[in-house]
C-alpha cells in the first residue's frame, strides 16, 4: 500500500522514495561529517532514486515549529563551527583560527610555530585546499633555490616577483594562498616577510616551521625577525576534547563541560569512561599519527604501534642534534629530554 505525492512515494510508513538529487546526497554527506543526526537516513540509492526511512511529520503550533525550526538551525550552526574540520573524524580546533586569519581585515603574512609530527602541515594544507581556490605550496627542504634566491644580492622586491614565478602564482588576490613549509630554513625569508606584508598585502601566505629551527638560524644568521608584521600561532598536539571528537564523543565533551562548570561529580559510569578515553590518550601522546593508530585498532591498546611514538621521539632527537655545537651538548640534550617522563611523575 502506497501513497504517491508529486515527487515522491511513501510506503507502508517504512521507507520514502525520491528522485535522485545529488545536492541533496551532497549535503546529507556533509551533514554526517558533522555527526548531525536530526534527518531521515538514505537507505539505498541507485541512478534515479533514493529511498529513505520514513518519519512521521510532527504537527506543531506555529509558534512551536517556530521554535523548533531556530533551535535545528542553531543545532546546524553549533555542529557546523564544532565540528570545522579537515576531514571525517580529524577535527581540529587551530582549523577555526586559520578561518579567523583568513577573514581578518588586518590579515598580515601567518606563521605557524610547532613541534614536528603535530599536524601543521596536513592541517594547513587541507585549510588551503577547502578554502581557496587557487592553492600553492613550496617546501624549502626541497625548492633550495628559493633559500638561495632570499641570500642572494637582489632587492626585496625582485626577490618577490622570482618567488612568484619559482612557485607558479599567476593572480595574487583573495582567492590565492601560498603555504611554505619549513620556513626555518630561510631566517632572510622571515624577515622579509615584512617587505610582503607592508608592499604586498593581497598575497595570502602561510608559513609553518619549527619555533626551535627558527629561533636558534635567527641567532646564527643575525636575521631580524618581523615584529608587528606577522600574524603568529603555534599548534600543538591533539587535546583531550579533539582526541575525545576523533571518536565523536559529543556526548560526553558536553558532560566534562556541564560538571566541570557546575562543580559537581558526574556519573560513575561517565566518570570510568572519560578515565578510559584519557588512559588510552596518554599512549598516543596526542600525536595526530599515533591517534588515528588508537582510532583505527578501537583503542584496543594490545594493538597500539608503539613504533609510532618511539619514531617521533627519535625525529625530535634529529631535530635538536641539527643545532648542537659540540658532543658535549648532544649528551645533555639526551639526558635532560629523557629525564622528562620521571620528572612528571614525581
Amino acid at each position: 500500500m502506497s501513497k504517491k505525492f508529486i515527487n515522491k512515494v511513501i510506503i507502508d510508513k517504512d521507507k520514502v522514495i525520491k528522485k535522485r538529487n545529488d545536492d541533496v546526497i551532497e549535503l546529507y554527506d556533509y551533514l554526517e561529517t558533522r555527526n548531525f543526526d536530526n534527518f531521515p537516513k538514505i537507505i539505498s540509492k541507485d541512478e534515479r532514486n533514493i529511498e529513505y526511512e520514513y518519519i512521521e511529520e510532527k504537527k506543531y503550533h506555529e509558534v512551536t515549529s517556530g521554535v523548533e525550526f531556530i533551535k535545528t538551525v542553531s543545532m546546524l550552526h553549533y555542529k557546523t563551527l564544532f565540528f570545522k574540520d579537515v576531514s571525517k573524524n580529524k577535527y581540529r580546533k587551530i582549523y577555526d583560527k586559520l578561518l579567523q586569519w583568513k577573514d581578518s581585515n588586518n590579515r598580515k603574512p601567518l606563521i605557524v610555530f610547532g613541534a614536528r609530527q603535530v599536524g601543521k602541515t596536513y592541517v594547513i594544507r587541507e585549510f588551503c585546499k577547502n578554502e581557496f581556490a587557487n592553492f600553492y605550496e613550496v617546501n624549502l627542504f626541497e625548492k633550495t633555490d628559493i633559500i638561495e634566491l632570499y641570500e642572494s644580492n637582489q632587492n626585496a622586491d625582485e626577490k618577490y616577483r622570482q618567488l612568484l614565478s619559482f612557485c607558479g602564482i599567476q593572480n595574487e588576490d583573495e582567492n590565492t594562498v601560498l603555504f611554505v613549509d619549513e620556513i626555518q630554513e630561510s631566517p632572510t625569508l622571515i624577515s622579509n616577510l615584512k617587505y610582503i606584508n607592508e608592499n604586498h598585502p593581497e598575497l595570502r601566505i602561510i608559513c609553518a616551521g619549527s619555533l626551535l629551527g627558527v629561533m636558534l638560524k635567527r641567532s646564527d644568521n643575525k636575521k631580524s625577525f618581523p615584529v608587528g608584521k606577522v600574524d603568529m600561532l603555534t599548534m600543538y598536539q591533539l587535546d583531550f576534547e579533539e582526541y575525545l571528537m576523533a571518536f565523536n564523543e559529543v556526548n560526553l565533551i558536553d558532560e566534562i563541560r556541564k560538571h566541570y562548570g557546575n562543580n559537581t561529580p558526574m556519573l560513575e559510569s561517565m566518570h570510568n569512561k572519560a578515565l578510559n578515553y584519557y588512559t588510552s590518550y596518554l599512549y598516543t601522546g596526542g600525536m595526530p599519527e599515533a591517534v588515528q593508530n588508537i582510532v583505527d585498532n578501537d583503542r584496543n591498546i594490545a594493538l597500539f604501534d608503539n613504533s609510532i611514538v618511539e619514531n617521533i621521539t627519535k625525529s625530535y632527537f634529529e631535530d635538536m642534534y641539527k643545532y648542537v655545537a659540540n658532543s658535549t651538548e648532544t649528551v645533555k640534550i639526551e639526558r635532560i629530554f629523557s629525564s622528562v617522563p620521571s620528572q612528571l611523575g614525581n
